[in-house]
């Protein structure tokens, strides 16, 4: 149902209120918010706990973005030229909520495991299943805290030798591709896992981030206490300890001792993407990128106006929307580097204009783009990107299964979301 009232935020000038009133038979509350940008907005609007289910973007003449808040729908665009009304549009929009398997995740659970020299075993990969499915049960969204034995890490670390690399992604890989073969299983493929790292983390993190649980092992439980004492002090209630269920653990497994690598530190690496629906496989690659860098990260993401033939390109959020869960996402999991988000019109992005990037993220399906980008800096006498590569197929058939690989997609969600509606 529509809301009696519904905020509309200004982002420019000379737009027209009168005109878009008469699209609507419901109230419009205007709010100029000229000396904002989208992402502010939309920040501010999600933080806030009076945030309105709906609410509107203005930042174009003819079109604005209708925004929701509650059932995390996809964005989408509303032209002013159309002939239906806006209160037709938004009704049809609204009413996927009750097509669409979208819970209303506003709380967490965390979940603690720690690996040691970054191997994950059936153990662990049980404990994750029991979170995941505890979850879904209760409609909560998941926190995965990792503490890592045998790396001394601290704010300002970072991934600096190729060894170390392919150790990190195979860990991070593995968990996320745990979280969408338990989550497809139990048919809630949109369930929402994020994987930290608290040694990263500032160390506030502790009175900063609100969990309803913290699920653990027997042997996680000190830690956890630990963790709770600090919240003592801050006069905050203490987070839950659940103990999930453990199996035995296999044997160690033997580490091979490979001979010593060059450490090489990369002070300002980049990505880019289209970041659709903000997905396992991009946590994986936004992950591994904020991972490899000392100073600063910057993301590249594609332009609407590059997307047009995107399968199901209604269903695409918009470009504000998408950055804005880029930088969030990235925020949350490496606070410490310096992040720079923005909107790219051509393969290339900032990769071609600004020299003193160091390395470059792609995936093994854009290894050539990756190539591309070099020979273009080439040209203009910059230096090459070392270009560091993730490869989620290969770490699936390791796993022993490649037959959800091709659900990391946003296509593939968008046709989820399509697929629900008719």
């Amino acid at each position: 149902m529509v809301m009696d009232t519904l905020t509309c935020f200004l982002l420019n000038d000379n737009l027209d209120t009168q005109r878009l009133q008469s699209k609507s038979s419901h109230p419009l509350s205007f709010v100029d918010a000229q000396q904002q940008t989208a992402q502010q907005v939309l920040n501010e609007q999600r933080d806030s706990n009076q945030v309105a289910r709906t609410f509107l973007l203005w930042d174009q003449p003819d079109t604005l973005v209708l925004i929701d808040s509650l059932y995390n729908l996809p964005s989408t665009r509303y032209s002013l030229d159309q002939p239906h009304s806006l209160d037709d549009v938004l009704l049809e929009w609204r009413g996927q909520s009750s097509k669409v398997d979208l819970p209303v995740l506003t709380r967490s659970i965390a979940l603690s495991l720690t690996l040691n020299d970054l191997l994950l075993d059936k153990t662990h990969l049980s404990l994750l299943e029991q979170a995941i499915v505890q979850c879904i049960g209760t409609d909560h969204r998941l926190v995965v805290l990792v503490n890592v034995k045998q790396f001394h890490l601290t704010p300002n670390w970072s991934i600096t030798t190729e060894q170390q690399w392919h150790a990190w992604q195979r860990a991070v890989t593995l968990l996320y591709l745990q979280q969408i073969q338990v989550a497809y299983t139990n048919q809630c493929p949109l369930f929402d896992m994020t994987v930290l790292f608290p040694d990263l983390l500032d160390p506030c993190w502790m009175t900063d981030m609100a969990f309803d649980q913290i699920f653990t092992s027997a042997q996680d439980t000190a830690l956890v206490e630990v963790w709770n004492k600090i919240r003592d002090d801050h006069a905050l209630p203490s987070w839950q300890p659940v103990v999930l269920t453990t199996i035995d653990p296999p044997e160690s497994e033997e580490i091979s001792q490979s001979s010593p690598e060059t450490s090489v530190t990369f002070s300002r690496v980049i990505v880019g993407g289209t970041f659709d629906h903000l997905h396992a496989g991009h946590k994986i690659l936004l992950t591994m990128t904020a991972l490899l860098g000392k100073v600063s990260m910057t993301v590249g993401v594609t332009d609407d106006v590059i997307l047009q033939s995107k399968k199901y390109k209604e269903l695409l959020e918009p470009t504000t929307v998408r950055m804005g869960a880029v930088k969030r996402f990235c925020q949350t999991i490496r606070p410490d580097l310096e992040y720079k988000v923005v909107p790219i019109f051509d393969p290339f992005g900032p990769t071609i204009s600004e020299p003193n990037l160091d390395a470059l993220v792609v995936s093994q399906e854009t290894l050539s783009g990756g190539n591309m980008v070099n020979d273009e800096r080439l040209r203009r006498n910059y230096h090459p990107l070392v270009l560091r590569v993730i490869d989620v197929v290969s770490e699936a058939g390791s796993h022993g299964d490649q037959s959800y690989t091709d659900k990391i997609s946003s296509s593939w969600i968008r046709k989820y979301l399509y697929d629900l509606k008719q």
